[in-house]
C-alpha cells in the first residue's frame, strides 16, 4: 500500500484538504494600549495616518482559557522617544502624568519585560496556545505595528495576532456593539470598573466582557494578524 497516498486521503474531507487540527488555547492575554495623542480640530490631520503614535501604557490581564480566572496582571508605562512630552490633551484623556512616562522603560524594554512576565507567569511551551484579545484592531494593527515598522521593534509571535472583542460580541449577540467600551460593558449588564482610557482599567473591563461572552457560548478566534 502507498502509505503516503493513504495519508493524503485521510487529510481530505468533502473534496477539500483538511487543515491541521486547531491547537487548544490555554490563555487569553487581554491588552489595551494607551498612546500619545493630540486634540484634533476639524482643520488639521492630527492623529491621522502621519501622526507618530507611541505607546505610553502597556497593560495586560492574563485569563486562564479553561477557568476564565485571572492568573496575572502586567503593567508598565512606556517612555515615548519621538515626542517625550505628553500633550495636555493626552494627559487629560489617559490620566497619565508626565513623570510616569519620563522614568519608564522605552518600548523595546517594555516588550522584553512583558515577554519575560509571560514566560514566568504562564509557563506555556507553545506560544500558539496564547491568544491576545483587544478592543478593536488598533492596539496591535496600528499602535504596535507602527513601532515594529518604524522602530524595528521585535515582538513575540503571539503579539502579532489578535481576537477583536467587538467581533466576538457580534458573533454571540448577532449585532455589532455600538459606542465606547463602557457602552459594551453596560450592554452586558456589567459595571464599568475604574476610569475610561486608563489602559489597565480598560483591560480589566475587556477581560470582564470576554468572560461574559464566553459564558454565553462565545468562542475565541483570531480576527487579525500582522504580515
Amino acid at each position: 500500500m502507498d502509505k503516503g497516498r493513504e495519508k493524503r486521503k485521510k487529510l481530505m474531507v468533502g473534496g477539500r484538504r483538511k487543515g491541521p487540527v486547531p491547537r487548544p488555547l490555554s490563555f487569553y492575554l487581554v491588552i489595551d494600549f494607551e498612546a500619545t495623542c493630540e486634540e484634533a480640530s476639524s482643520n488639521d490631520s492630527t492623529n491621522g495616518a502621519s501622526y507618530p503614535c507611541e505607546i505610553i501604557e502597556f497593560p495586560c490581564i492574563a485569563l486562564c482559557a479553561y477557568t476564565l480566572q485571572v492568573v496575572g496582571e502586567f503593567h508598565t508605562y512606556v517612555r515615548p522617544l519621538i515626542q517625550p512630552q505628553l500633550s495636555p490633551f493626552c494627559r487629560r484623556l489617559t490620566g497619565i502624568a508626565q513623570k510616569e512616562v519620563t522614568g519608564a522603560p522605552d518600548i523595546h524594554e517594555a516588550v522584553l519585560r512583558f515577554s519575560t512576565w509571560v514566560d514566568e507567569t504562564l509557563h506555556v511551551p507553545d506560544p500558539r496556545a496564547i491568544a491576545v484579545v483587544c478592543d478593536g484592531p488598533c492596539d496591535i494593527g496600528k499602535f504596535l505595528h507602527t513601532h515594529i515598522l518604524r522602530d524595528g521593534l521585535k515582538v513575540p509571535k503571539y503579539l502579532r495576532r489578535w481576537c477583536d472583542v467587538r467581533q466576538l460580541y457580534r458573533s454571540v449577540l448577532g449585532q455589532s456593539p455600538r459606542g465606547s467600551l463602557r457602552d459594551i460593558v453596560e450592554s452586558l449588564g456589567l459595571p464599568f470598573v475604574g476610569r475610561q482610557h486608563s489602559g489597565l482599567d480598560d483591560a480589566r473591563n475587556i477581560a470582564n466582557v470576554v468572560v461574559a461572552l464566553k459564558g454565553r457560548g462565545g468562542e475565541i478566534v483570531l480576527h487579525g494578524a500582522l504580515p
